[in-house]
């Protein structure tokens, strides 16, 4: 196989600039953990079914923020990527209400000896409590995972997410978020796999006080297919 290049490998990475002069601008900061815990279950040769279940602390970890559950199902072309469709239930603590989403995704990887690029794009349906509207979101992400031996593995990643309409809940269209994700794995016996890595987050508050957050994750994964699979 051929060896990547500096520039192969760094690509996918330039998107974790894209947000950079805007998150510089955020005033507030917040640290947290998200408690991440995914399987996948084969239907066949191609298709699987995948669900995550996340816990959710903010607040310098002193306030429980939300719940999230998220089934999906996953077709993949051997060496290629997938295409997705799922489902999320988003339940907040405070105040008491819950967010439903429909997404679909499409996701591409180029392997190397060592090296794995990883790119995939979703489209979100969002369906807010109490409201009427469906704010529509575009999440690009890009990113490069490492075979490091002896069943370790790193990854790097950025995801940009842009609204694409304005609801009675999201002011307007454009960026509303930006994620950046270096984690590290260890593959365990029986097809587990436990992860730790930090996030870093950036909210777009379109004229308010932008919103810098800093996260721990963590969790085991059962027979998932990559790193990190955890927006």
């Amino acid at each position: 196989m051929p060896r990547p290049t500096s520039r192969s490998v760094l690509a996918p990475l330039v998107l974790a600039l894209f947000a950079l002069p805007r998150i510089a601008s955020a005033i507030d900061h917040d640290a947290g953990i998200w408690l991440v815990n995914q399987a996948r279950v084969s239907l066949g040769d191609r298709l699987s079914f995948h669900t995550m279940f996340q816990s959710r602390w903010s607040d310098e970890i002193e306030t429980y923020e939300r719940t999230v559950f998220r089934p999906w199902i996953s077709y993949a072309w051997p060496g290629r990527g997938h295409v997705a469709a799922g489902y999320d239930l988003h339940e907040f603590e405070e105040p008491d209400r819950h967010e439903q989403r429909a997404w679909q995704r499409i996701a591409v990887e180029h392997g190397f000896d060592r090296v794995t690029l990883l790119g995939h794009v979703w489209i979100e349906e969002r369906f807010f409590q109490n409201t009427d509207n469906v704010a529509v979101r575009a999440r690009i992400n890009a990113g490069a995972a490492y075979d490091l031996g002896d069943g370790y593995g790193a990854l790097l990643r950025n995801e940009i997410f842009f609204d694409l309409n304005g609801t009675t809940r999201i002011r307007n269209a454009g960026l509303g978020e930006n994620q950046l994700v270096a984690a590290l794995s260890k593959a365990l016996p029986g097809h587990v796999v436990f992860e730790i890595g930090y996030l870093q987050q950036y909210l777009d508050r379109r004229g308010n006080a932008d919103v810098y957050n800093h996260f721990l994750m963590t969790g085991f994964s059962w027979r998932t297919p990559q790193l990190a699979d955890w927006f």
